[in-house]
């Protein structure tokens, strides 16, 4: 079964006491008696030092930290983590991490004096100490590309190279949104907050993987964020195509815990008590194009080796694709339909809300049933609100009656797969070797 990242999670990976602590500096700086911070690392448990963490954790979710990096060079700091399921780490649904911009970090020195006097064997030298994050942003305005994407890139392939591990999702933060780059080049999906990045970086071939693939690139941003606004004037329709990934939200704040988050699925919500931004049946979408890119993968593998696929791959490729469209499809329904429950509950309730307030009293040149009855004879009676739950009520039955016939359909297909399995040993060692690099 796949993992599913929840945009709560995401945005908790991306803040300080997570990704940015990967950075020793940061911590030093950053951690106080009231709020200590810890060092975050990969090494294994019984290398850990005081002070040191190899595990992370979210409001819901604990997560294996695998690998971390800080380049020197440019700033970038990035970690990648795994989801603790069931007690172990899920290296099949790694995600990457990078970090924003640390404006407070002093890690570049810029000599601004120098001074040659006789007798002095090497020169007198004043130097004004920088953030190596802040150049790298101050690049990337003027360049469309922050320096720190090689790097980060660099640190993609170390991971997806480590035995076992698969990266299934991408995020980062502010000037960290360079990764929406790197989920277009490698066809992996990626979520973003507060971004920092020109969509013109993208090379053609990516562009065109974003038009084809926009529900899997989603681009959190305020309409006023107070500082992604120097980069682009919170504007970036006037410069270059987004390619449908942006999803706008009210407000100016640019910090990574000002956003709000549905207390049971975890999806970004347009403001407090607003609505989801994004549906969950978008992530199905994401991962079947993820299989789908698997899938044609293997066969081309297949039949470079062997000139023709065999009976037996025919049979196996057949099913691995019937097996991963019933899956998609009852996910996705099945999510549909609760979310669409989850609507219908507030609807109702805002619906009801709406009329306790209506005060037909209030009106001095009517009676109150004369005021009542003007609202009737345009449909807005006592009676609307029980009408409206009734209707939602049998559309949410309709969604939930076809997410079941789903589910039955995807238990038939597992079933004959099984069937098969049991009749075939090298088909079921196939699927084994499918499911673990899935």
């Amino acid at each position: 079964m796949s993992y599913e990242y929840t945009d709560q999670q995401l945005n908790y990976l991306n803040r300080g006491n997570n990704v940015y602590s990967v950075n020793q500096g940061f911590v030093k700086r950053n951690s106080t008696n009231e709020d200590p911070l810890l060092v975050v690392t990969d090494k294994p448990d019984d290398k850990l030092k005081p002070g040191e963490i190899n595990k992370v954790e979210t409001p819901d979710q604990r997560f294996q930290v695998i690998k971390t990096h800080s380049d020197p060079k440019t700033g970038f700091d990035g970690m990648a983590v795994a989801p603790i399921v069931n007690g172990k780490p899920d290296y099949n649904h790694v995600a990457i991490v990078a970090a924003g911009t640390d404006p407070n970090s002093n890690d570049w020195n810029i000599p601004i004096y120098q001074h040659y006097q006789v007798g002095m064997e090497a020169p007198l030298v004043m130097n004004v100490q920088q953030s190596k994050d802040v150049r790298s942003a101050i690049i990337a305005k003027y360049t469309n590309l922050s320096p720190q994407y090689d790097p980060a890139e660099q640190f993609l392939r170390t991971v997806q190279q480590m035995p076992g591990v698969r990266v299934t999702k991408l995020t980062g933060y502010s000037q960290g949104t360079f990764v929406i780059k790197l989920g277009a080049k490698y066809g992996i999906p990626t979520t973003t907050f507060n971004a920092w990045f020109d969509y013109s970086a993208l090379s053609p071939s990516e562009q065109q993987f974003l038009k084809e693939h926009p529900y899997m690139f989603v681009n959190y941003r305020k309409k006023k964020d107070e500082v992604v606004s120097w980069n682009d004037f919170n504007k970036p329709w006037r410069y270059y195509d987004d390619y449908g990934t942006i999803y706008w939200v009210n407000g100016s704040s640019h910090k990574i815990d000002d956003w709000y988050f549905d207390p049971v699925t975890g999806q970004t919500l347009d403001g407090k008590s607003g609505k989801p931004l994004v549906t969950s049946v978008s992530y199905y979408q994401s991962i079947s194009t993820m299989q789908m890119k698997h899938f044609a993968s293997l066969k081309s593998q297949w039949k470079k080796s062997g000139g023709k696929l065999s009976s037996s791959e025919k049979i196996f490729l057949d099913a691995i694709q019937a097996q991963m469209l019933g899956a998609n499809m009852a996910s996705s329904a099945r999510s549909g339909a609760e979310e669409a429950s989850l609507l219908q509950t507030k609807a109702i309730q805002d619906v009801q809300d709406v009329w306790n307030k209506i005060d037909f009293s209030s009106y001095t040149e009517l009676t109150p049933w004369e005021v009542e009855a003007a609202f009737t004879s345009y449909g807005v009676t006592r009676d609307f609100v029980s009408e409206f739950q009734t209707e939602s009520q049998e559309m949410v039955e309709k969604m939930m009656a076809s997410a079941e016939q789903f589910d039955t359909l995807k238990t038939q297909l597992d079933q004959a797969i099984a069937s098969l399995q049991e009749a075939d040993s090298q088909l079921a060692g196939d699927f084994k070797a499918w499911e673990q690099g899935m």
